[in-house]
């Protein structure tokens, strides 16, 4: 019986190293698998993080957008709106005394310097008043301020130009 015991001996171990084979082959395969999956996986991630910063531009895009939008719109409705009493007595006075210095304004409309000069601010940005000579050494502090057509217009529209 020696003779069959070294024979099914060797099948035993050829059986075993055959399974072997066979298992190491099947892990391989599935490592590839593995493998692919996350290549493709790490891809996907790549094409989503693209996406992710090109959506994240285009929302940047359209709050800047909304921001300017309703800015303007801001600003229509404040230019709509007529101006307070005090706002538009230092645009008549400048309309019918041009070349006005603030100190000049603030006396003879019986208001301070600082309140004027907030006044003229609020008028410059709408446009109605522009301010000259205030960089030459003889001009008084805050220059001299003459309306513009637009401020004109708001106080003829108004009737406040009629004396």
């Amino acid at each position: 019986m020696g003779l069959l015991d070294g024979l099914e001996k060797l099948i035993t171990e050829h059986g075993s190293a055959a399974i072997l084979k066979e298992r190491i082959q099947l892990l391989n395969d599935r490592h590839t698998q593995v493998e692919r999956a996350l290549q493709d996986a790490t891809a996907e991630r790549d094409a989503l993080k693209a996406q992710l910063q090109a959506c994240q531009a285009q929302v940047h895009k359209v709050r800047r957008l909304q921001k300017d939008a309703d800015r303007q719109r801001e600003q229509q409705l404040a230019d709509a709106l007529p101006l307070p009493d005090e706002r538009a007595a230092v645009l008549r006075f400048i309309c019918l005394n041009a070349d006005c210095a603030i100190a000049a304004i603030a006396q003879n409309l019986g208001l301070q310097p600082q309140v004027v000069s907030w006044h003229l601010d609020k008028l410059r940005e709408r446009v109605m008043v522009v301010v000259a000579h205030d960089d030459t050494s003889w001009a008084p502090p805050g220059g001299y301020w003459n309306i513009t057509a637009e401020g004109r217009d708001y106080l003829a529209e108004r009737g406040l130009l009629d004396d």
